[in-house]
């Protein structure tokens, strides 16, 4: 799939990416910092690739890979159909915006299939959950690990992205998400059936 990443912004982030790891690369604390989150963020990658191929499975998302032996996890609570239905809108949409993106990182240029999800206002607001340019692609760094990543540097995370959108788009987005909205089954049926046939799109 081609990448929708302009080359202009690969080249500067290539430089970016080049300038911080010289700077990592001469200081021996700077790297053993590197060294640590780099193997944290692929321990939480592998945990999260588990949890999410677990709940594809339970929600019968298109084009599932089925983990060899799905960890069943006890819960006291059983979830109600509503959770249930949201569980799998959120999971529906991550796979939409993935694909949209070419599971790219949409920062940095990188390509890889453990790519996340990224909501640019707050998944809290139902308004924008699931409005398809509310998120984009992000690398785990990029989204919340590294060291200019989206949740340790929200306000430049937010700046960037109104660069990225324009006056106009951003604007809009922002009053969107500011709406409220009702999440009732008409609502829940309405955004399953879109995103359903967003996905389809990219088969």
């Amino acid at each position: 799939m081609k990448s929708l990443v302009s080359q202009s912004v690969i080249d500067a982030s290539d430089k970016l990416r080049a300038d911080t790891m010289a700077k990592v690369n001469a200081d021996p604390k700077l790297r053993k910092i590197y060294d640590d989150t780099r193997k944290e963020a692929q321990a939480n990658i592998d945990r999260h690739k588990k949890m999410r191929l677990k709940r594809k499975v339970n929600g019968t998302v298109v084009e599932v890979e089925v983990a060899d032996s799905p960890t069943k996890v006890k819960s006291k609570r059983k979830k109600s159909d509503r959770s249930k239905r949201i569980e799998l809108l959120d999971t529906l949409f991550s796979e939409a915006i993935r694909m949209r993106d070419g599971f790219t990182c949409q920062r940095c240029g990188h390509q890889n299939k453990s790519a996340q999800a990224a909501h640019i206002w707050t998944r809290n607001n139902y308004s924008t959950r699931w409005d398809m340019e509310n998120a984009l692609c992000l690398c785990y760094m990029c989204h919340i690990k590294g060291f200019h990543s989206a949740h340790r540097e929200p306000a430049e995370f937010l700046e960037w992205i109104h660069k990225r959108m324009g006056d106009e788009r951003w604007e809009a987005l922002k009053v969107r998400s500011m709406n409220t909205v009702k999440v009732n089954d008409a609502f829940l049926d309405e955004t399953e059936k879109r995103l359903r046939k967003y996905l389809a799109r990219w088969k």
